[in-house]
């Protein structure tokens, strides 16, 4: 719970493990979709990664979507019931670290299925209930500040990419193991000392909920689901092929001879998240202070593409560097301000949680198009993946994405 006396002095105790929790869940993801699985990809079907990785990420993405609005929905009633979300969490968190296991020693194709399936349920029992307390114990004037530092956890996670490529560089199931490890650290506080309070204790209620209903608020709802789901395709294009981009520059581009792809990424992680982080923290703060939300939205979303024209047109090592340094700090911006929107949006909602399944249909509905459009244009031009094609239509994306954000005004 956030006392009235607390959100006036900024980032609190209880706050701080929220943002450790946030960044933990984090962890549970990046690090094992950027680096550890397409690393066992390569290792277990080596020129076919590219297709076999599609097709895993692809199922893993189907059960995600379902998982994360079925969580919301099941942390709505745990709320109802019990008062808090402890609870649940806590399952989330134990069935999280245990699906670890199955990921490490899956080796066939239906194992490595069936092990991402456990994966994605879990980690949406964990996610959404955890980051539902965002509308439940933050206070309106706090929201796009708490919401930058969520954002900054996503970065942030690429620290752990580093670590483990620094730490394992070539493919181990110790690596999965201590990827676990990391997340447990980061959770269990949060379920230890966080002031599980009951909602009415810390977030007065509305007048009426028609407003909260109202058409206006549904259809700027709609607006940001649809200009959040095209920058996270973009997102997920970038980060999900990122390992397998670099390897095959590696292997047919003379000016990346001598590099190697475990290392680069775990420096493009560090690097991303050097920049990323701040940016995050003060795009949220700003958010609050210039009400400017949609503006830094629009602003954020030009310099994604701009970051995907250099990725596209075969970059050579410094270049790729940098471009993803800016594509990193276009979606540090983009995130949290929209997060804080949306947290506003919904701040009293009672099946706020549900509502938040919905939304984060915009993470994982990505995951399910990325896989599918690179598979459809690998068939049409006969190569593993079409990096360039593939940025200039999430280009293309982005402009649609800055529309929609214009007409949620």
């Amino acid at each position: 719970m956030i006392r009235d006396d607390q959100a006036q002095s900024g980032i609190t105790r209880p706050i701080g493990l929220f943002i450790l929790a946030a960044f933990g869940l984090h962890l549970a993801f990046m690090p094992l979709l950027v680096l550890l699985l397409p690393r066992r990809m390569e290792s277990l079907f080596g020129s076919d990664a590219a297709t076999r990785l599609s097709w895993l990420l692809l199922a893993g993405a189907v059960a995600a979507s379902i998982a994360n609005i079925a969580a919301g929905h099941l942390g709505d009633r745990w709320m109802k019931r019990h008062g808090n979300r402890r609870g649940l969490i806590g399952i989330g968190l134990a069935a999280l670290i245990l699906s670890y296991g199955p990921l490490a020693l899956a080796i066939t194709p239906l194992s490595l299925i069936l092990a991402i399936i456990m994966f994605q349920i879990s980690l949406n029992l964990a996610f959404s209930p955890t980051m539902t307390l965002l509308a439940d114990h933050v206070q309106p004037a706090q929201k796009g500040m708490i919401a930058g530092w969520l954002g900054a956890a996503l970065p942030l996670s690429a620290l752990g990419t580093s670590w483990l490529g620094w730490a394992f560089s070539s493919d181990t199931n110790t690596a999965f193991a201590a990827a676990a490890a990391l997340i447990a650290i980061c959770m269990i506080p949060l379920l230890v000392f966080w002031g599980f309070a009951p909602l009415a204790h810390s977030n007065p209620q509305p007048e009426s909920l028609a407003d909260v209903d109202a058409p206006s608020s549904i259809g700027t709802l709609g607006w940001l689901w649809l200009a959040r789901m095209l920058v996270q395709l973009s997102a997920s294009f970038v980060l999900l092929y990122l390992f397998l981009h670099i390897s095959g520059l590696i292997k047919y581009d003379a000016g990346w001879q001598g590099q190697s792809a475990t290392d680069f990424v775990s420096m493009l992680s560090l690097l991303g998240a050097g920049f990323a982080v701040p940016t995050a923290i003060i795009a949220g703060r700003l958010s609050d202070r210039l009400a400017r939300r949609q503006t830094m939205m629009i602003g954020a979303a030009l310099l994604l593409v701009f970051a995907l024209f250099l990725l596209g047109n075969g970059p050579k090592p410094v270049t790729f560097a940098i471009a993803f340094a800016l594509f990193q700090i276009g979606v540090a911006i983009y995130l949290p301000v929209d997060t804080a929107l949306v947290a506003h949006l919904l701040g009293h909602h009672p099946k706020r949680g549900m509502i938040l399944g919905v939304m984060n249909l915009t993470n994982t509905l990505p995951a399910i198009l990325a896989p599918i459009v690179t598979l459809l244009l690998s068939d049409m031009v006969g190569m593993a993946i079409p990096y360039d094609v593939i940025y200039t239509f999430c280009a293309l994306g982005l402009l649609v994405a800055m529309l929609a954000v214009v007409r949620s005004r």
